[in-house]
């Protein structure tokens, strides 16, 4: 299968290099996946504003939504988005969901 290697920080443009900044600020490391967005920038700026509205708004607490998040990703065997999800999970309590099959 072929990859699409990230754009690293420091041979990022300056303009990709702003972006970058603004997500250390905010999530204090600049996600792989933001990485590889990163090729296109107009994608990875809709894409934080997706995900900004997703996790951070509506009804739903985000400690929640990170549960969904992280099971959904375990139960589906998507080992990329549940590593991804992992931190935060730990930060939701929700060990019980690290073992369990179903």
């Amino acid at each position: 299968m072929k990859r699409i290697n990230p754009v690293d920080p420091e041979k990022a443009s300056d303009d990709i290099k702003r972006v970058y900044e603004a997500l250390k600020k905010k999530k204090w490391r600049i996600p792989t996946m933001y990485q590889t967005l990163a090729h296109h920038p107009q994608i990875l700026n809709a894409h934080e504003h997706y995900f900004d509205i997703v996790m951070n708004k509506g009804f739903l607490d985000r400690k929640l939504k990170e549960k969904v998040a992280f099971k959904a990703s375990k139960l589906n065997g998507n080992v990329y988005s549940t590593a991804s999800h992992y931190r935060y999970a730990l930060k939701c309590d929700i060990q019980k969901y690290f073992h369990r099959n179903s």
